[in-house]
C-alpha cells in the first residue's frame, strides 16, 4: 500500500509537489518578466522616437495654427498632437509586450482580453480624428456663417454661427460614438 502514512509525510508531500510546480513554473515566469521589461524598454524608446518625428515634421505648430491641442484628464496643461501619437504609440507597444507575456504564462483569457482592447484601438484613433476634423469643421463654418451674416446685415450673426458649428460638432459626435460601437 503507498498511501501516507503520517501528517508529516502528507506536509512533505505536499511541500515536495509545491516545489516541483514552482520550479516548473519559474522558467516560464522569468522569460514573462524578460520579455515584459524589455518591451517596455522598447515601448518608451518608440513612444519618444514617434514623438520626435512627429515633432520635425511640425505637426504641432500647424495643429496651433488651426487652433488644435489636447487637453488631457482635466489638466490645464495643453498636449501636442505629436505628444499624444508618441504615449498611443507606447501604450499600444505595451499592451502588445504584456499580451506576449501573458500568453509566455499560458493565461489566455488575460490574453485575449488584451487581444480585444488592442483590436479596439483603432476605433479610438478614427473617433479621434474625427472629433478633430469635427471642430476643424465647425470652427470654419462658425467664421464663414458669421462673416456672412454680418455682411448680410442679419442682426443675429453670432447665434446662426453658434447655432452652425454647434449642429456640426454634435453631428461629429454622434458619428464619434458609432464609430466606438
Amino acid at each position: 500500500m503507498n498511501g501516507v502514512q503520517t501528517w508529516g509525510e502528507a506536509i512533505t508531500i505536499s511541500l515536495i509537489g509545491l516545489g516541483e510546480k514552482l520550479i516548473d513554473f519559474l522558467p516560464s515566469f522569468l522569460g514573462a518578466l524578460l520579455v515584459f521589461f524589455a518591451g517596455w524598454i522598447i515601448a518608451i524608446t518608440m513612444g519618444k522616437l514617434a514623438e520626435k518625428l512627429m515633432k520635425s515634421a511640425r505637426v504641432d505648430k500647424a495643429m496651433e495654427k488651426i487652433g488644435l491641442n489636447f487637453n488631457l484628464m482635466g489638466t490645464k496643461e495643453k498636449h501636442g498632437l505629436s505628444e499624444v501619437f508618441g504615449g498611443l504609440v507606447k501604450w499600444f507597444l505595451v499592451l502588445v509586450f504584456l499580451m506576449a507575456a501573458t500568453d509566455i504564462l499560458n493565461l489566455t483569457q488575460v490574453t485575449e482580453f488584451l487581444n480585444k482592447i488592442i483590436l479596439y484601438i483603432p476605433n479610438v484613433v478614427v473617433a479621434v480624428v474625427i472629433l478633430s476634423i469635427v471642430v476643424i469643421v465647425g470652427n470654419f463654418v462658425y467664421g464663414l456663417v458669421k462673416g456672412s451674416t454680418r455682411a448680410a446685415g442679419i442682426m443675429s450673426a453670432t447665434l446662426l454661427a453658434t447655432i452652425s458649428k454647434w449642429s456640426i460638432v454634435i453631428f461629429g459626435v454622434f458619428a464619434a460614438l458609432m464609430q466606438l460601437g
